[in-house]
Formats: structure tokens, C-alpha cells, sequence
């Protein structure tokens, strides 16, 4: 059940922080809630909750500021939470009327938080807050308006300024009468996007891949097996505990030895490692069946417990394909048995060349604000989705971007074939050995390089600041929401805050 707010902004006389002092309205949380169109994010948000009983939910305000909160100060959920608490200047953002020294919710809501606020929930976030600061930058550069109190009242206020979020067109570009008999003399109608309402190209898409690894530890074959048995021994004791059966043999002393023996040595040798990796693939394989054994007796392990089996099964099937092949190669590898859904992300790096989390992609337009194009968890190659890409920043924009600035992954020569149909410039290297033996490096090239950079800069700035350097979330849902998360932040936090 939800219920909207009639005001969800006080202004700075009302808000009253119950020490007798007014608010200052030069702070940080101050101007930031005055650049997020609350009303419009909220609409995404009420429409998760379908029911008419029940106790009425955490408004919206609360739950995305919380996690803006949450991500921007590096801090856990009960931190979080008594942060907020304690500062009146974090109620204010988060649309407090007054002050209270209560907690305003229990730390344990904002799991449910990361997963009622979707992946598709922030993406569309993304694009109406971008919408609603171009439209407020447009404002204060045709008009001389206060930077004090009118202003951020203005547009922090529901009864001030209110751009039209749901326009998502650039009104430069308006249809052109003969748009549609031009478009068919020109090009292949099925091959334009939709959402296009201007022939001339305009701005400039830099688009570029990277992966935002999480919180497991660096899997190894024997280590990962070695944890498949342990946690087959607990299930397999809990099991004979609660339904006062006799245990069987698990040997858990030998093979805790013979994996810190594996384990401490400092050169790890293949006849060795192969000879521990068989000795625990039996191990694995006689406890699944002791498992087997116990359901067909009535006794039945958890629910939890029965999808940590189901993985470990599948880990058990690809282990021993990989032992009998003698590879280290299968696919769908899984490297994490509370998180079956990560997989190896190869990168190429020095210090990292496999890295473990979701791959994205993601475009910046030509006024730095980031976009979310593609996540997954599986490893694919990021030139196939250029044309994607092209098609969302069409439907934003309602033109052909001017020009790619992609590196030589992207510029494949089906994607060099759709820019040069469409008009966009993408500067790189020729293709072809003897075109690029005799190609130099243009003007026009290095600059490009240098533009790409921005790309990178991004990707730095929201690993380090918005928490996409180690995710500690846990289910497949909420990494996915929290990577949406912190492309979002990027957008809407300054330099400095």
C-alpha cells in the first residue's frame, strides 16, 4: 500500500529543526534536493505498490535519498540510518517536515528499498533528473536569478518551478513537414530508430565498456570445491541433528589437512593440485549422495539449503568436466556459490585480467551526463551493441549524434558502414593490415583521444565515490540496482560535494 504526500518539499521557514535556528540554505543536501524532480521520480515508484490494504510504505523520498545517502558517504545500513538521525540537514533532503531525534525507519528496510527501486525504475529516474537539470541550466542562463533562498526554494518547492520532465525531446529538432518523404529518399525507413524527428545530427556520443566487480573472493578450483564440501557437511548435520539420525562419515579433519596443505604451500604443483582437486571431487560426490539418501528417507534439508545443493551440484558437473578434459574452460563457469550468478569477466588488464561482476556499457551526451545502455552479468562483446546505443540516443534526443568517440572494439566495419549511412563521424585506425601499416595519426585523432577520456573519467569517479569499485550487495536484483544507482549519483552530485 502507498500513499502520496501532499507536500513532499518544506521550505526553510517551515522545516523546522526544533533547535530555534533557521536552516542554512548554502548546504550541500540543501541545493541537491532542489535538483531532482521528486514528484516525477515518485510516479515509477507508486507503481510497484498495486495493493489498497495494508500499512502504507516508506514514501519514495525516503527510500531513494536514503540510498543516495547511503552510497554518497561510503556508509553501511545501520550507519546510515543513525546518520540520518542525527542530522537535520539529511532529513531535510530526504523531505522531513521537522526535526526528530527518532529514527525515521529500521536499517533492515533498506534492503527492501534497493529492491523496490528497480533497474528499469532508475534508468527512467536517470533520464527525467537529466531532463529536469537541462531544462533548470536553460532557466538560470536566460534569466538573472538569486542564488540565496528565492531560487532554491523555486525549485525545491512543489508550487515553483515544475519543467515538464515527461518531455523527452529536444525541441531544437522540431519534425519537419516533408521529414518522412526525405527520410525514404535518404535511407532505409526500417533501418531508422525511433524517436527520430530531425535529419541534421547534432552532439557527440562517447560510449565505452567496464565491469563493476563485487565483494567475493578471487575463486580458485580447489578452494571453491574445498567450500562446496563444508557447506554439504553442515546441510548434511543439520539434517541428522534435527531429525535425530546417525551422521555419516564426511571426514572433515582429513580433508581440512589435505586443503591447508594445498592451500600454505608456496608452489602449487599440477600433479599435486590435480591429486587434492580428485580427492575432493570424491568427497563432494559421496556427500550429494548421503544428501540423496536422506531425502529418500522423508528427511528434507531447508529451503535455503536446497538451493546452496542445486549450486553445488552444478559446480560438482562442471569441476569434474573440467578435471576429465584437463581444462580450465566450461561454459556459464560458476565462481561463487552464494552468487551463481557472477561470472569471469576477462578485461585484458595488467593488474586485473579477469575481474568478477556485471559487464556495462555506458554512453555520456554531449553534456556529460551518463547513460546506462546495456548490463550483464555474461561476458559479450560491446561493439555489437553500438547501434543499441545510437537508438537510445536518438529516442532522447531526436537526432543522429554528430559524432562516436568509441575505441577500436566498437569500430567494427558493420558499425563503420551504419555511422558513415547516418552521418556520424568515428575517427580510429584503419582495418585492414596494409591500411594500417601505411595510416598516421591525424589532428582530428588525437583530439577525439583526448575527448574519449571523459568516458574514463566517469568510470573513475563512480567507483571510487559511488561505491561500483567493490559492490557489496548480495543477489543478482540489487547489484543490478546498485550499479543503476551509481550511474545515477554521478549525474546529479557535483565535483566537490
Amino acid at each position: 500500500m502507498y500513499y502520496k504526500k501532499a507536500v513532499e518539499q518544506y521550505n526553510f521557514f517551515n522545516f523546522n529543526q526544533g533547535f530555534g535556528f533557521p536552516i542554512d540554505t548554502n548546504n550541500r543536501w540543501v541545493k541537491l534536493a532542489g535538483t531532482i524532480p521528486w514528484d516525477e521520480a515518485e510516479k515509477l515508484y507508486a507503481e510497484n505498490f498495486t495493493d489498497e490494504t495494508g500499512a502504507p510504505s516508506i514514501p519514495f523520498r525516503t527510500a531513494l535519498g536514503a540510498l543516495m545517502i547511503r552510497e554518497i558517504l561510503s556508509l553501511s545500513d545501520r550507519a546510515t540510518v543513525k546518520a540520518i538521525q542525527e542530522n537535520p540537514y539529511l532529513q531535510y533532503f530526504l523531505g522531513v517536515p521537522k526535526y526528530t531525534a527518532e529514527p525515521l525507519f529500521h536499517p533492515s528496510l533498506m534492503v527492501q528499498f534497493r529492491k523496490r527501486i528497480s533497474l528499469e525504475d532508475l534508468k527512467e529516474i536517470n533520464e527525467i533528473t537529466i531532463n529536469f537539470k537541462k531544462k533548470l541550466e536553460s532557466k538560470s542562463d536566460n534569466e538573472t536569478v538569486d542564488s540565496n533562498l528565492p531560487s532554491i526554494n523555486s525549485t525545491a518547492n512543489t508550487s515553483g518551478i515544475n519543467p515538464d520532465v515527461s518531455d523527452q525531446k529536444t525541441n531544437e529538432f522540431s519534425m519537419d513537414q516533408d521529414f518522412f518523404e526525405a527520410a525514404r529518399k535518404t535511407y532505409n525507413t526500417s533501418d531508422l530508430p525511433k524517436g527520430l524527428t530531425s535529419l541534421k545530427n547534432h552532439g557527440t556520443l562517447i560510449i565505452d565498456a567496464t565491469c563493476c566487480p563485487v565483494n567475493i573472493r578471487f575463486p580458485q578450483d580447489y578452494s571453491l570445491l574445498y567450500e562446496a564440501h563444508t557447506h554439504l557437511d553442515g546441510i548434511i548435520t543439520r539434517i541428522c541433528f534435527d531429525n535425530n539420525v546417525s551422521k555419516p562419515r564426511t571426514y572433515p579433519v582429513v580433508l581440512r589437512n589435505a586443503y591447508l596443505d594445498i592451500a600454505k604451500a608456496k608452489k602449487k604443483g599440477v600433479k599435486k593440485l590435480r591429486k587434492f582437486i580428485n580427492k575432493i571431487l570424491n568427497a563432494v560426490n559421496r556427500d550429494l549422495r548421503y544428501i540423496d539418501d536422506l531425502i529418500s528417507q522423508g528427511y528434507f534439508p531447508a529451503g535455503k539449503d536446497l538451493e546452496t545443493i542445486s549450486v553445488i551440484r552444478q559446480i560438482y558437473d562442471q569441476q569434474k568436466y573440467m578435471y576429465d578434459n584437463n581444462t580450465h574452460k566450461v561454459d556459464n563457469k560458476i565462481v561463487s556459490i552464494f552468487m551463481p550468478f557472477i561470472r569471469p569477466i576477462v578485461r585484458g588488464k595488467t593488474d586485473k585480467p579477469v575481474e568478477f561482476g556485471p559487464k556495462i556499457d555506458v554512453s555520456l551526451d554531449s553534456e556529460g551526463y551518463a547513460h546506462l545502455e546495456k548490463l550483464s552479468y555474461d561476458a559479450y562483446n560491446e561493439g555489437s551493441y553500438l547501434k543499441d546505443a545510437i537508438a537510445a540516443y536518438v529516442e532522447r534526443h531526436g537526432c543522429f549524434p554528430e559524432k562516436v568517440l568509441a575505441d577500436q572494439i566498437y569500430q567494427t566495419k558493420d558499425n563503420r558502414l551504419y555511422c558513415q549511412q547516418f552521418n556520424i563521424t568515428m575517427t580510429g585506425k584503419p582495418l585492414g593490415k596494409k591500411a594500417s601499416a601505411d595510416w598516421k595519426p591525424t589532428h582530428e585523432f588525437a583530439q577525439d583521444a583526448k575527448d574519449r577520456i571523459g568516458i574514463e573519467r566517469e568510470f573513475s569517479r563512480d567507483k571510487h565515490c559511488f561505491g561500483l569499485e567493490k559492490i557489496l550487495e548480495k543477489t543478482a536484483e540489487t547489484v543490478k540496482n546498485t550499479v543503476a544507482l551509481g550511474i545515477f549519483l554521478g549525474n546529479v552530485i557535483p565535483y566537490g560535494f
